[in-house]
């Protein structure tokens, strides 16, 4: 049982890292952004040291290619890092923009224009880590009901009581009995599958459970949601595997579907034969 509470709590942990971008490295990001800075400001540097720029280069400006290039970090960095890569490029774009703008003054025209294509990215970006964001959610609440299922199957499993589930059809089938059946009553898991009531139980006990099934049915629809004072508990006659009747007391719940009609009966058996023998 310890590792199943393991297996959730790393659950957990994995659903943690992959908000937050785990598993993904920062370096193709920063590559990216220093790639594109390194492209828009060559012409500056270039002049700086006498040297003219490319034709290419001022093609590469002129006609607002470069606002291409920055859109591929922006992108990854929304993708990865949800809501904080969008921040993190949007104030890099609004540095580098803003560096160049200072170099061409007056001209303000670049600078409005890629100021503009920074809010088309932001808008795309924020839409890219909402879409993230929901995935992590639905993963992570994958996770923790994959754990918690795992957790509570490895409780009814190894406890010494009997629990069992039974749907509330005409048939009255078993659609759940843990191992502590093979144990108790002396069969195995496979034959215990699909049983019906009447296999199991006596027949006065048989008759007790319809009456409280009959009862649930009478007091119509109620809330879906159980609470204890909703047990009921009862004596009933196990048949084990040989013939044997073994007295028993079985705690059962009523569980209802969504618009509060009963639905199916959850149960716990526990055989009580020193304790009918004292009585």
């Amino acid at each position: 049982m310890n590792q199943q509470v393991k297996q959730g709590n790393q659950g957990k942990k994995d659903a943690g890292s992959a908000k937050a971008g785990g598993g993904h490295s920062l370096l193709p990001a920063v590559l990216l952004f220093a790639a594109g800075a390194i492209l828009y400001f060559a012409d500056i540097t270039l002049a700086a040291v006498g040297v003219s720029a490319p034709l290419w280069k001022e093609y590469f400006i002129s006609r607002g290619l470069y606002l291409i290039l920055f859109a591929v970090p922006m992108l990854y960095c929304s993708y990865v890092y949800r809501m904080r890569g969008v921040t993190f490029s949007v104030i890099v774009y609004i540095v580098l923009f803003g560096l160049r703008a200072f170099y061409e003054y007056p001209d303000m025209l670049p600078f409005y224009k890629s100021l503009t294509f920074t809010a088309f990215l932001m808008v795309l970006g924020l839409l890219i880590a909402r879409y993230q964001n929901v995935r992590d959610r639905e993963r992570q609440a994958n996770m923790m009901v994959e754990a918690s299922e795992r957790r509570y199957r490895a409780l009814t499993e190894n406890v010494a009581d009997i629990i069992w589930n039974m749907d509330m059809d005409m048939a009255l089938h078993y659609s759940y009995i843990n191992p502590a059946a093979m144990q108790m009553l002396g069969y195995t898991v496979g034959e215990t599958a699909g049983q019906k009531i009447g296999d199991i139980l006596a027949p006065d006990s048989v008759e007790q459970v319809m009456q409280v099934i009959k009862e649930e049915n009478a007091a119509g629809n109620q809330s879906q949601y159980a609470d204890v004072s909703q047990v009921r508990v009862m004596r009933l006659s196990e048949k084990h595997r040989d013939g044997t009747l073994l007295p028993a007391e079985v705690k059962v719940i009523v569980l209802r579907d969504s618009v509060g009609k009963p639905a199916e009966i959850l149960g716990v058996t526990r055989l009580i034969k020193k304790r009918a023998a004292t009585e």
